[in-house]
Formats: C-alpha cells, sequence, structure tokens
C-alpha cells in the first residue's frame, strides 16, 4: 500500500487485520463521494444525502460502503453520524468527533440505505468530505446495522461520586445561549413546550379515536396506538428520540398544535429551523409553523380559512412555512402574501420532488427559514433555496401544527401522525 502526505509529518500505521483476494469485501482505490466545499457547507442538525450505488463500481445490490468521513473547519464542537438512509438515527451513536480543529476524520462501514444512499448527520456547522475505500455486496459475510451505542463509560445525570442534578436538553455549543434547541434525547423535552388541540365544532363529533404511529411500546412506525378524543394530551407523544402529534377526522376541521415555551425576539432569533416527514397522507390532513407576532392569532392557515370561517386569519406579520391543504404541495407566506416557489411546489403527489420522502413516515427533512436582516427571509428544503420580501416580527412565537379537514373524504383513512425532531431557534 502506499500512503501519500501532502505536508511534511510523522506517520504511524497499525495492522487491524487483512482479507484474502477472494473475500466478500471489494476494495477499490479510494475516490471521493462527497465534499460540500464550498457552498453546501453543512448547517447544524441537518442531514446530507450521499448516493452511493452506481458510483465507482458500486452495485445497485451492495450491502454496505466503507468510507473515511472528516469534519472541515467545523463552526464548533460537535459530532458527524453516518448512517443507513430511510431509518431511524440513533441519537447517541457518532462516526466522527471533533472539537474546533480544522480537520477530523474516521473510518466507517456504513450499511446502504435507501435509494442506494447513506445520510450523514451534523451536530454542528461544518463541512464534510467522504471518500470510499469499498463495498460489501448485500449477501456478505460482513452484516452492517444502523449504528448504534455499545458502550458509554459516562456516568448519567444524577449518578457516581459527586451526582450532579439532571440538565435541561442542552444547546449545542456553537448557538448561543439565547437559542431553544430540542432534540428530545431519550424522549424527554416535551415538557418545554405548550400543546393544545383545537376542534371547530363539538356537536359534530365525526370519530372519538384513531390511529396514531407507534404503539405503546414505541415499535417502529408501522406500529400503531389508538388515541383518544377525549384526551388531548394523547395527541403528543414522544418515540424513539423525536415528537409525534396526532390528531384525527374528528369534527370536520380539528388542530393540535405545539410552541416552545420561550418567547423570542426579531432580530436576536434570525433562524427556525425543524425536521419533520412529508408523507403524503392525504389531501386533507398537513402540518403547518408560523412565525407569529406575540398575541396575533395562530390558529388559522390564510391559504384556507373558508373552511371555518370563526379561525381568525393571520396577522399579517406572520411567516408561514406549510405542506399545504391539499396534502401534496408546500407553500410559503410572508406578510400575508401566499407564495408557491417552483420545485417546492408538489413536495409529494404528481411529479414529487421529494419521491422517497413521501412513501416514508422514518424519513424527515428539515425545513430552516432565515431572516436576513435586510427585509428578506430565506427558505431552505433538500438543497432548494429561495428569498422573499419578509422580516420576523419584532416579537414572536413559533407554533407548530398539525391540519386536519375530515380526511376521510378521500376515502384514505390510514395515518394520522406527523414526526418531529430538532426544533430550533437561534
Amino acid at each position: 500500500i502506499c500512503i501519500y502526505s501532502l505536508a511534511t509529518t510523522d506517520i504511524i500505521a497499525d495492522i487491524t487485520g487483512w482479507y484474502p483476494a477472494n473475500a466478500d469485501y471489494n476494495a477499490i482505490t479510494p475516490d471521493r463521494l462527497l465534499d460540500t466545499r464550498p457552498a453546501n457547507r453543512a448547517s447544524n442538525g441537518s442531514v446530507t444525502e450521499v448516493q452511493v450505488t452506481g458510483r465507482f463500481g458500486v452495485p445497485a445490490d451492495a450491502g454496505a460502503v466503507a468510507i473515511n468521513l472528516a469534519a472541515i473547519n467545523p463552526a464548533g464542537p460537535g459530532f458527524l453520524a453516518a448512517y443507513p438512509c430511510g431509518t431511524q438515527r440513533s441519537a447517541n451513536a457518532s462516526t466522527v468527533n471533533h472539537d474546533t480543529s480544522t480537520a477530523t476524520s474516521n473510518a466507517a462501514i456504513v450499511k446502504i440505505g435507501t435509494g442506494g444512499k447513506i445520510c450523514i448527520y451534523s451536530l454542528a456547522t461544518t463541512d464534510i468530505i467522504a471518500d470510499i475505500t469499498g463495498w460489501y455486496p448485500a449477501n456478505a459475510d460482513y452484516n452492517a446495522i444502523t449504528p448504534d451505542r455499545l458502550l458509554d463509560t459516562r456516568p448519567a445525570p444524577g449518578t457516581g461520586p459527586n451526582p450532579t442534578p439532571p440538565t435541561p436538553p442542552v444547546v449545542p455549543p456553537q448557538l448561543p445561549a439565547n437559542a431553544f434547541y430540542e432534540a428530545f434525547t431519550g424522549n424527554t423535552g416535551l415538557n418545554r413546550f405548550s400543546t393544545g388541540v383545537y376542534h371547530r365544532d363539538d356537536i359534530m363529533v365525526a370519530q372519538t379515536q384513531w390511529r396514531a404511529d407507534h404503539d405503546q411500546n414505541c415499535g417502529d412506525p408501522s406500529t400503531q396506538r389508538t388515541v383518544q378524543r377525549s384526551a388531548p394530551a394523547q395527541s403528543f407523544y414522544l418515540c424513539r428520540d423525536h415528537l409525534m402529534t396526532s390528531v384525527g377526522d374528528t369534527s370536520g376541521y380539528s388542530i393540535a398544535w405545539f410552541t416552545p415555551n420561550q418567547t423570542f425576539e426579531g432580530g436576536v432569533h434570525t433562524r427556525v429551523s425543524f425536521d419533520v416527514n412529508v408523507t403524503d397522507l392525504g389531501t386533507r390532513q398537513w402540518w403547518e409553523v408560523s412565525i407569529s407576532p406575540v398575541g396575533s392569532p395562530f390558529l388559522a392557515t390564510s391559504d384556507f380559512v373558508a373552511v371555518a370561517a370563526e379561525i381568525p386569519v393571520y396577522d399579517n406579520q406572520t411567516t408561514v412555512i406549510g405542506k399545504g391543504p391539499y396534502g401534496n404541495d408546500g407553500g410559503i407566506v410572508t406578510r400575508g402574501v401566499p407564495r408557491d416557489p417552483l420545485g417546492w411546489g408538489h413536495v409529494c403527489g404528481s411529479g414529487a420532488v421529494d419521491p422517497e420522502g413521501c412513501a416514508s413516515k422514518a424519513i424527515r427533512r428539515t425545513f430552516t427559514a432565515t431572516d436576513n436582516r435586510n427585509g428578506t427571509i430565506t427558505f431552505d428544503f433538500l438543497g432548494r433555496r429561495y428569498t422573499y420580501p419578509g422580516e420576523f416580527p419584532d416579537q414572536f412565537k413559533v407554533y407548530f401544527k398539525d391540519h386536519n379537514y375530515t380526511p376521510d373524504k378521500d376515502a384514505i383513512p390510514a395515518g394520522y401522525t406527523w414526526h418531529w425532531d430538532n426544533i430550533l431557534v437561534t
């Protein structure tokens, strides 16, 4: 083997094993899978998808890929976690742990996921480089799995020789102290939010209960639990380190909402980011996030108020990000003006820009709204970026909403659940 060095340095190489020439593992001359420099730097809490199959001789039925993964010039301490796309990332496992050094790297074998892709989660803002060094066929002796934690010797809060009380969820170190960040790690953090359920009609009740994702033992999303209309708190629950909202076809039009208990300041807090699935649940059930002035109405959706005249319309300073009332579009509203950018306009449905996400509740996508402090707001989703006139209010709250407008009219009665994670306001 040859070892090239860009700079003058001492080198140490330790051998840990070898493969025979006819082994399942297919070694290749290393090549570059991913380099986010200079324009696609990964933001904190983001997930980067990397196509593996069909490149560098990796066949469509390959089971795992060997890579060298590096964090380059990170904005703060953090980690990278590589895992198969289409699966739930472990909240604990990491592939590269880094401080603020120029570059930190590690070798890893990563199971290939949905669409022949691997996903790379970054806690901190950083550039990412991934080099491929080989691959395993699907029937190899090596069995790749979604990474999870095998050992952690650190004491749990409140234990050890010098016990300390449990602390609230930690804001990533690169964020200011007044930021809000909740990843629901360890199925905790719901107490940091206020929640509520709104029903348009308490007399015309279509359903008194409905089915929601994840059973009471928090099985995979295909397992289900029963949610009762008479117990609004059941519409909000934590499983597998993320938050679910679920409200069924109850009274013609219903909304379940949650909001951080914190009030935010325009000019100080200039970014709202969150992860949520974009699954096509039908044409009458959608999610929405609104950045609303303190004291303004927050229940309505500005492009779909005709169904319920008693629901107040938005304050015109409210910024709205939403999957849309028709189930297959992702709308944006700034200063009361509806906008439907090309490329984002059909997240799911015909001509979907994200068919993989539309087909899976386990896949959550990151949506971000940034106040540029120049009279414009930039929206980011799945590598698409759009900038429109607008600004965050002077004082604002952020409301996350699960809308239902008699969805069973579609004859598609399943799946009234949205999956949320990585709620960030900074």
